[in-house]
C-alpha cells in the first residue's frame, strides 16, 4: 500500500499539468446515491465531463451532472480576434423516499495574459455573446442547493448567485455596460468557475443549469485600435522551482519502492 501511494505521488507530479501550470480547465463532476433502508447502500460516479446514475444501479430515480467547457484562446498577430471562455452545467437529482441523490458540477477556466509594449490606458471591450446571455441560471420547481459562477478578468469582476427567477450578480462587470477602463502593458488574469449542487430526497426534484460566457477583447486608448493579448510565459524561476521539487520528491522515496519491494 505504501508503494502504490508514493508511486501514484510520484506518477502525479511527472503527467499532470496542473502540479506545474496553474492555466487551464478544471471540470469534475460527482453524482451520489444513499439509501438508509435496508439494504443500506452509498454508489458515487465521477467524470470530467458528466457522470450519471440510474436503475438499474439504483432502485428509483437518479443523479445526472456535467459540464461543457470552451476557451477560444489568443491568436498570433489577429488582435481583432476575441478571447472566449464559455461554461455550462446541467445538474438533476430525484429519489424515493429513504433515499438521497446528489448532483454536483464544477467547472473553471484560468489563464494569465499579458499585452506587449509599456504600461498605459485602454479599455476592455465585452463582446456580445448572444442567446442566452453572459450569465444565466435556470432552476427547476425545487431550486437547487448551489447555483453560483465568478467571473474575473484582470481587476474587473462579477460573482453571481442563481435563483429561480435567474442570476442576481453583482461587482465590476455586472452592469449593462460593455466598455471598461482597463490597464495595458502589463500581465493579467481570466478566470471564470461555475459551480452547481442539486440534492434530492423524497418529494423533492432538484434540477437546473447555470451558463457563463464572457468573449471580450482590448482596445487601445482611442477605443477603436485592437490591441493583441498574448499567454504569458512561464517564469524561468517557477520552472526551475518545479524541478527542484521534484527532485527532492524522488529522494523522498526510498530506495527499496524502485525495486518495487
Amino acid at each position: 500500500m505504501l508503494f502504490s501511494a508514493r508511486r501514484g505521488v510520484l506518477l502525479l507530479a511527472l503527467t499532470s499539468p496542473f502540479c506545474l501550470v496553474a492555466d487551464g480547465v478544471v471540470s469534475t463532476n460527482t453524482c451520489t446515491f444513499r439509501s438508509f433502508v435496508p439494504p443500506e447502500i452509498t454508489i458515487t460516479r465521477t467524470g470530467s465531463e458528466s457522470c450519471v446514475l440510474q436503475r438499474p444501479e439504483i432502485p428509483v430515480g437518479g443523479a445526472r451532472a456535467s459540464t461543457d467547457i470552451s476557451v477560444n484562446l489568443p491568436v498570433a498577430d489577429q488582435p481583432a480576434t476575441p478571447v472566449v471562455g464559455k461554461i455550462a452545467e446541467n445538474v438533476g437529482a430525484a429519489v424515493d423516499i429513504g433515499q438521497n441523490g446528489i448532483a454536483e458540477a464544477f467547472g473553471s477556466i484560468d489563464y494569465s495574459f499579458t499585452t506587449a509594449g509599456p504600461a498605459r490606458s485602454g479599455f476592455l471591450l465585452l463582446l456580445d455573446p448572444g442567446s442566452p446571455g453572459r450569465v444565466i441560471f435556470g432552476l427547476g420547481p425545487d431550486g437547487v442547493q448551489i447555483a453560483s459562477a465568478h467571473i474575473g478578468i484582470g481587476p474587473l469582476g462579477e460573482s453571481c448567485g442563481g435563483t429561480r427567477a435567474g442570476a442576481t450578480c453583482f461587482g465590476t462587470l455586472a452592469s449593462a455596460a460593455t466598455r471598461f477602463p482597463f490597464s495595458l502593458g502589463q500581465d493579467f488574469q481570466f478566470q471564470e468557475d461555475v459551480h452547481m449542487q442539486a440534492s434530492s430526497t423524497f418529494f423533492e426534484i432538484q434540477d437546473g443549469f447555470g451558463i457563463v460566457n464572457f468573449p471580450f477583447m482590448l482596445l487601445e486608448s482611442d477605443g477603436a485600435t485592437p490591441v493583441q493579448i498574448e499567454l504569458t510565459a512561464p517564469e524561468p524561476g517557477s520552472q526551475i522551482l518545479a524541478a527542484f521539487g521534484l527532485l527532492t520528491l524522488l529522494t523522498l522515496i526510498p530506495r527499496s519502492l524502485y525495486r518495487g519491494e
